[in-house]
């Protein structure tokens, strides 16, 4: 079996030299490592073979900040989900004139970034990851729910341009229905103020954890920054044409189709073409570029006429190997021969794979033949909890208010 081996990988002396503390050694080597490949470290080294990004350095203060918003806003959560709301502690959840006065200041800069890359619209994430939990995990939040399923009706109608639907419901194939459900996530990402962008951070569990490790770590220590990306439509589009590949030693050894559950007749029909473009693509553009980082994992964009890349991940088994496996495939990753795999037939029920809050909503947009056996079980839901769930969303917009848009009145 081939050892893995990594000039990022940092050794105990190399950590004890930064001045971590050594219970936090083993974090801070998969942080560090993990950093070596975020958009900072490659973005200069690719230019137009990526999109048009700028960075926002945190600040210690800003930091804190969002750790404190962020956990009032869960508290609030949880308050809201129990059964008896005490109005009382809920009116308690206050965010600070402190925090409101350093958010305020982090949102003129971010705005001020956007307005820089003179866009329609930008993808904000931090120079980990990004916020995309906040639509698909906030099934408590009557707003994010909503907004999503609102243009998650857009796409869907847009699966039948030709036709006139007086009802949406059981119209659909259940790949139709994940297309759509997948684009509307991808839609909802997209930013215009930078008043949203603040909203995404604080309610992200994603970065909360992210920030945490860093305030862990010690803020003087490690940086931590906001990224601004230019939006690109077509990905929302043609979203099912990301592919993730395998690098190692700057061979690109292997290439999946990132979405592997559904079927998509051009991609099949096309599968050699693609492939073939990608490994073209990475010997002539990417690979010299990117020598220094050696080893990685790396998501293309395929356009009808050019290729882009989308982020770097690190060479390690957190990041999904798609239609492969971390442990059935990893000599092929790291020595070849090169392989494209895509996904070649229909998956009988993709929408299994969502949350079941998710799943029983979608369900009721797939047309009965293609529904499996089990629909009316899938279709059942605890009155209770649906009564929860309204009751929380008309309180929830008083709450909501306070904090998200916490800093409003002091603008």
């Amino acid at each position: 079996m081939t050892t893995f081996n990594s000039p990022h990988w940092l050794s105990d002396d190399q950590i004890a030299e930064i001045g971590i503390e050594k219970n936090h050694y083993e974090m801070y080597r998969r942080y560090h490592y993990q950093q070596a490949f975020g958009v900072g470290k490659w973005y200069d080294k690719l230019g137009d073979l990526t999109f048009r990004t700028t960075f926002v350095r945190l600040e210690p203060a800003e930091v804190a900040a969002i750790l404190r918003v962020h956990s009032s806003i869960i508290r609030r959560d949880l308050l809201l989900r129990n059964s008896s709301i005490n109005n009382d502690e809920l009116s308690e959840i206050q965010v600070s004139s402190q925090d409101n006065d350093i958010l305020a200041t982090l949102e003129r800069k971010i705005q001020s970034h956007i307005d820089g890359l003179d866009s329609d619209g930008v993808f904000i994430k931090l120079n980990t990851r990004s916020p995309k939990d906040v639509f698909i995990n906030s099934t408590d939040d009557l707003y994010r729910v909503t907004t999503l399923m609102n243009s998650f009706e857009t796409f869907l109608r847009e699966e039948r341009p030709n036709e006139t639907l007086d009802t949406l419901e059981r119209q659909f194939t259940s790949r139709e229905v994940m297309g759509a459900f997948v684009k509307a996530n991808t839609f909802c990402m997209r930013v215009v103020q930078a008043s949203d962008a603040i909203d995404l951070l604080l309610e992200s569990t994603r970065v909360a954890e992210d920030l945490s490790r860093v305030a862990d770590f010690g803020l003087d220590k490690v940086v931590a920054s906001v990224v601004v990306r230019e939006w690109n439509e077509n990905i929302v589009h043609r979203n099912h044409m990301e592919f993730r590949g395998f690098v190692y030693q700057n061979q690109l050894n292997a290439v999946s189709q990132y979405d592997d559950i559904t079927f998509y007749p051009d991609i099949y029909s096309n599968k050699e073409d693609i492939g073939d473009r990608i490994l073209e693509f990475f010997n002539e553009k990417i690979r010299d570029k990117l020598s220094s980082i050696e080893s990685y994992v790396i998501d293309f964009f395929v356009d009808d006429n050019e290729i882009f890349v989308i982020e770097l991940n690190p060479f390690h088994n957190g990041a999904g190997a798609c239609l492969f496996s971390w442990r059935e495939n990893r000599e092929l990753f790291m020595n070849g021969p090169y392989e494209f795999r895509v996904v070649e037939a229909s998956h009988p029920d993709p929408i299994q794979y969502l949350s079941s809050f998710w799943e029983r909503k979608l369900k009721s947009y797939v047309h009965e033949d293609d529904l499996p056996v089990d629909r009316q079980a899938l279709e059942e839901e605890d009155e209770d909890k649906r009564k929860n769930y309204i009751i929380f969303g008309l309180v929830g917009v008083c709450v909501v208010g306070a904090l998200a848009t916490y800093f409003a009145k002091n603008k």
